[in-house]
């Protein structure tokens, strides 16, 4: 029988550690849910690690912040903290692309670095248990990276690595915490350490997301803001359990980090199976499917095409320049199409749906119009209703230039009759000798 003290203390040891695994799971299981629920990703990101640093306020037992910027760990924190932002964008890629099973397993089978990082420099037993689990581990993530069912194009080969990135830099983040733990935090200065560490991923991250706002490359919306607090939340106390833990378990880091990393992977691998339905592995043979969508391209004022004098070709003529680029209109339609395709197929009865976005640009659909349009006003339009030039009498511009815009169907045969129209018009007027 166990003695009823021993038995107590151990699991008093435990708390800290199975509340951590809990933090952590429900961290991927919310990056997860942000792909699902049309979540933009980085804005949530750092409104996520707002929450953090208010929680860490909350715990401070002296609000005197300023007493940070004198502790020698300050800059190992800022590099953290960016490190953080950097590594949460690796981990949301990785669910989106590869569910949230996977993203759990290339995360937190980081544990092979800590334990490495403890062999070397703080002298714990490395066994041969734990070379055979390094090496596990490292097989575990490359097999999870690989899904030869899924179309990996390869203009999408970089997408293979997500896992390998996010394992990786994961394992950095978690020997960086265990090195500044042992040798420069003390166990009164944990709070302290987790404030500074959540706040110098707040400024980082908030730094970027100024200049996309500025951009106009990120908005911030509800579903942002609910998003971002959902997951600051676990956050914040995946962090401050597992420096606890390092400081009142009594366990070996090397026994520590795999506990809570393996403890993560089972339980978000569990809830994966269960919500979003993921499965581990698919037959070689398995059948997949591909929905895409076409919309339009609006006319903008400042999409252009001109000649630039200060660039000549082999025969020293001036070249044409091209100005033009998607605004937001084109962006929040690729979005409201990737969710409305995403619905119509689960609504149809189709499992596994992932949607995705792999990014776009003018000319890449070979549909967009305009340079040339078709208007009565010289000062408006370049062409008139016959597909005239306004300028120039004996030339005619039939293609698809002479409209602003159009649906995203085949144009081919609109603009096989506007050109027969111009070609009859022409005929007569060069009859009657008016070009």
């Amino acid at each position: 029988m166990i003695p009823t003290n021993l038995l107590l203390t151990t699991i008093y040891n435990m708390i800290d550690i199975i509340l951590c695994i809990i933090c952590c799971a429900l961290l991927v299981i919310g990056l997860k849910l942000f792909d699902v629920k049309g979540v933009q990703s980085f804005p949530a990101i750092v409104i996520n690690y707002l929450t953090c640093t208010l929680c860490g306020f909350l715990f401070l037992e002296n609000k005197n912040i300023s007493s940070i910027l004198q502790t020698e760990w300050l800059k190992y924190a800022l590099f953290l903290g960016l490190l953080f932002i950097c590594i949460f964008l690796i981990i949301n890629q990785t669910a989106k692309h590869f569910g949230a099973s996977t993203a759990s397993v290339a995360m937190k089978l980081g544990l092979v670095f800590p334990i490495i990082f403890s062999a070397i420099l703080y002298h714990e037993p490395f066994s041969s248990l734990k070379i055979f689990g390094t090496i596990a581990a490292l097989v575990a993530v490359i097999l999870c990276s690989y899904k030869p069912t899924e179309e990996h194009h390869q203009r999408h080969a970089y997408l293979f690595l997500l896992p390998l990135v996010a394992f990786i830099g994961s394992g950095a983040c978690d020997s960086i915490v265990q090195f500044m733990q042992k040798n420069y935090v003390k166990q009164a200065e944990s709070a302290v350490f987790n404030f500074a560490l959540f706040f110098a991923a707040l400024f980082c991250g908030s730094v970027i997301l100024i200049v996309q706002l500025l951009r106009k490359q990120e908005t911030i919306g509800k579903k942002e803001i609910i998003g971002g607090i959902a997951l600051g939340i676990p956050n914040y106390f995946s962090m401050y359990f597992l420096v606890s833990a390092l400081n009142n378990s009594g366990y070996q880091s090397s026994v520590l980090f795999p506990t809570i990393n393996i403890g993560t992977v089972l339980l978000t691998t569990f809830f994966s199976l269960l919500y979003f339905k993921e499965i581990l592995s698919r037959p070689a043979e398995s059948w997949t499917m591909g929905l895409g969508g076409f919309g339009e391209m609006l006319p903008y004022y400042e999409n252009k095409v001109y000649i630039d004098h200060s660039k000549k070709d082999k025969w020293g003529q001036p070249v044409l320049a091209i100005d033009c680029e998607y605004k937001d209109n084109e962006a929040k339609m690729r979005e409201d199409m990737m969710y409305d395709a995403a619905e119509m197929l689960e609504a149809a009865g189709v499992k596994n749906v992932k949607a995705y976005d792999n990014g776009c640009y003018p000319g890449m659909t070979i549909h967009e119009m305009g340079t040339a349009r078709m208007g009565n006003d010289p000062k408006e339009s370049v062409l008139n209703k016959w597909n005239q030039m306004h300028e120039i009498k004996n030339v005619f511009v039939t293609d698809g230039s002479c409209m602003p815009s159009s649906a995203c169907q085949n144009p081919s045969l609109t603009y096989m009759a506007l050109t027969a129209r111009a070609c009859d018009y022409a005929v007569k007027e060069l009859k009657k000798k008016n070009i």
